[in-house]
């Protein structure tokens, strides 16, 4: 069987319907999966998970009206230099909590099934039938107060610029709106700074400074009892205390306690089973454990072993999951 993998509809968008790139970028991005072992970062050590959260402050609460989870990022608060000087995180231990949190957010989050039914209607009332069971991503508020040029760094500068680099060539179309909050005057009118954190195509809206987040805009895209007291709505939760940010604590937690030498034993037992990854992307063979009718990219159901698979991530169907486990070889 020569037929190559299908390429997931949201890459065709992000490369305008050009086939060629499009099948490229999904390649690329198969092949960096694998090398970087994202399919499988939350069984991996991540020893500086508190300290990273600490000094870039960044929580998940609540979901936008087109059902997608919210990251609020407040980088006036962030101390990055600092972790840097003090301690020794390195901006590739940054890069790791990128994706750990980025796949926590988006291929755990996202396909739960009542956050995935809300995605998938929002997506058929917009037309746009050919993503339903695919769409991934978030929506980011972004507060910049108390934002200043001195916070930047070499480091941090590295950091942003791979972070973006990630966000583009590998999760595509994954911000869905980022809302900026808190301009300060000497920013006012300026999508410069915001661009240091966010994807290329990302739509911005610049809400705002005299009112609250709410207030200024940010009830065009979130409802209000989604919207932390802090920036004006009237969650339950203050900002921290959500759910799903407690959710990623927990999983950070148990991530931060692991050691490398306890990886090292599971990269031995998986080697064992593992089958070349090319073999498996071009259907010569079939993945470890995977029954022949295995629906891959997010269509499996109750038969793939109780998993929804996604992004080479097995993902439970369970609501009280709160991480991803290795079954077999990532796809994507």
């Amino acid at each position: 069987n020569n037929t190559p993998t299908k390429v997931p509809p949201y890459y065709l968008y992000n490369c305008n319907h050009n086939i060629e790139k499009a099948t490229k970028m999904y390649a690329e991005t198969q092949k960096w999966r694998k090398v970087n072992k994202i399919w499988k970062v939350h069984a991996r050590p991540h020893p500086f998970f508190h300290e990273i959260k600490k000094a870039y402050p960044h929580y998940l609460h609540g979901y936008s009206k087109q059902g997608h989870p919210i990251v609020y990022e407040q980088p006036g608060r962030m101390n990055l230099k600092q972790l840097f000087r003090e301690t020794e995180c390195t901006v590739e231990d940054m890069v790791h909590h990128f994706t750990f949190f980025q796949e926590f957010a988006q291929n755990v989050v996202c396909f739960r099934e009542n956050v995935r039914s809300k995605i998938d209607l929002s997506l058929q009332q917009q037309g746009k039938e050919d993503l339903v069971g695919y769409d991934i991503g978030t929506m980011v508020v972004l507060d910049i107060k108390g934002i200043s040029p001195t916070f930047l760094s070499t480091d941090v500068l590295k950091y942003l610029k791979e972070n973006g680099d990630i966000n583009n060539n590998y999760y595509p179309m994954n911000v869905k709106r980022a809302c900026i909050a808190n301009i300060p005057f000497w920013l006012a009118g300026s999508y410069s700074y915001a661009n240091r954190f966010l994807p290329e195509s990302v739509a911005v809206s610049m809400m705002s400074s005299s009112k609250s987040a709410a207030e200024g805009g940010l009830r065009d895209f979130v409802d209000d009892d989604q919207i932390p007291k802090e920036y004006g709505g009237s969650s339950p939760y203050k900002l921290g205390e959500h759910p799903l940010e407690i959710e990623l604590c927990k999983i950070g937690a148990e991530a931060a306690q692991r050691n490398s030498e306890e990886e090292e034993e599971d990269e031995e037992e998986e080697e064992d089973v593992m089958v070349g990854v090319s073999d498996i992307e071009e259907g010569i063979v079939q993945s470890p454990n995977e029954p022949e009718n295995h629906q891959k990219e997010g269509q499996g159901g109750e038969e793939n072993f109780g998993l929804q698979q996604r992004g080479g991530m097995n993902i439970s169907n369970d609501e009280s999951s709160n991480h991803s486990t290795f079954l077999e070889e990532p796809l994507l």
